[in-house]
C-alpha cells in the first residue's frame, strides 16, 4: 500500500494544492493538520495569547484569520474540518542549530482535517489567500501546472541532473 502526496503552485494564483493517492486494498482515512509559524523568515516564534481563535466554515472551506495584520487563509476541501486550535510546541531545526542560531519554535493549528480515501482515488487539500476563487478545479489547475513544467523538459537527449533543472 502506498500514498502518493503532490504538491503543485497553481499557476496565475496565490493558491497551493496537494493531492492525495491511495494505492491501496481498502478504504483508509488521513488526518491532516497545517501547522502556521507566521513570523518573518528568520524569526521564531513561541506560544502567545494573540491568536484569534475563529473559524469560518462553508461548504467545501474553512477560513481562519488567525492574526488581524494578515490576509486571511482559505482551505478547500472534500473531506471534514475539527476546529481545535492549539500549539504545538518546540519543534526544532537541526541545521539552525549546527550554525548557532535560534533554533526551536512554537506552531500554532487551527485544526484537523479528515480526508476519506478510497483505493486509486485522489482527494485535495488547496489553501489560499483572502479566497478561493469561484469554480476553482483543483484537479484541472494541478494538470496544467504539470504540463506547463513538462514542456520545459528539454528532452532524453540531456541527462536527468540537466532535465530537472531545467524543469
Amino acid at each position: 500500500s502506498t500514498l502518493e502526496m503532490k504538491l503543485c503552485l497553481a499557476r496565475n494564483e496565490s493558491i497551493t494544492i496537494i493531492s492525495y493517492t491511495w494505492d491501496g486494498p481498502r478504504r483508509a482515512r488521513l488526518s491532516l493538520k497545517p501547522l502556521f509559524a507566521m513570523r518573518p523568515i528568520h524569526d521564531v516564534i513561541h506560544e502567545h495569547g494573540s491568536m484569534i481563535q475563529t473559524v469560518s466554515m462553508r461548504h467545501g472551506e474553512v477560513e481562519i484569520q488567525p492574526l488581524p495584520d494578515l490576509p486571511p487563509v482559505v482551505f478547500g476541501h472534500s473531506g471534514v474540518f475539527m476546529g481545535s486550535p492549539d500549539w504545538w510546541r518546540r519543534f526544532e531545526y537541526p541545521v539552525d542549530r549546527n550554525r548557532g542560531v535560534k533554533h526551536q519554535e512554537d506552531l500554532w493549528t487551527p485544526g484537523t482535517f479528515e480526508l476519506d480515501l478510497a483505493p486509486g482515488q485522489t482527494q485535495y487539500l488547496v489553501f489560499g489567500l483572502d479566497k478561493l476563487p469561484k469554480g476553482f478545479s483543483a484537479k484541472a489547475s494541478m494538470e496544467r501546472a504539470c504540463e506547463v513544467l513538462s514542456a520545459l523538459d528539454p528532452g532524453e537527449d540531456h541527462s536527468l541532473v540537466v532535465r530537472r533543472l531545467n524543469i
